[in-house]
């Protein structure tokens, strides 16, 4: 009896939550929300890519073995902040190695 009340007030909770994408009307009569492992798994990846995690450690918290699904599941991550970061180190690095232009003699 309590898990019948504890999944009915998580479904409530749930029901709250916007998925990604809209949720079939059939599905949504039914009280599910549109949220699966899949997306779930996407997600988790996306967050982990962002952050600047690597694909074999993508793969490894979502127990993937290949490099191949990590990749596919973190295929939508958002690497402009990371890479400007890159753009900025490696600016800084070519500033730092410049030397004067030497002119050749006439």
């Amino acid at each position: 009896m309590r898990q019948l009340r504890r999944q009915a007030m998580d479904r409530k909770r749930l029901q709250g939550v916007v998925a990604q994408g809209p949720a079939p009307t059939r599905a949504r009569r039914q009280g599910r929300t549109g949220f699966t492992l899949y997306g779930l798994r996407h997600t988790v990846a996306v967050i982990l890519r962002e952050i600047g995690m690597d694909e074999r450690t993508i793969a490894d918290a979502l127990g993937q073995k290949t490099l191949e699904m990590a990749r596919h599941y973190a295929k939508g991550a958002d690497l402009r902040p990371k890479m400007r970061g890159v753009v900025r180190s490696f600016d800084e690095e070519l500033n730092r190695r410049k030397t004067k232009a030497v002119k050749p003699d006439s």
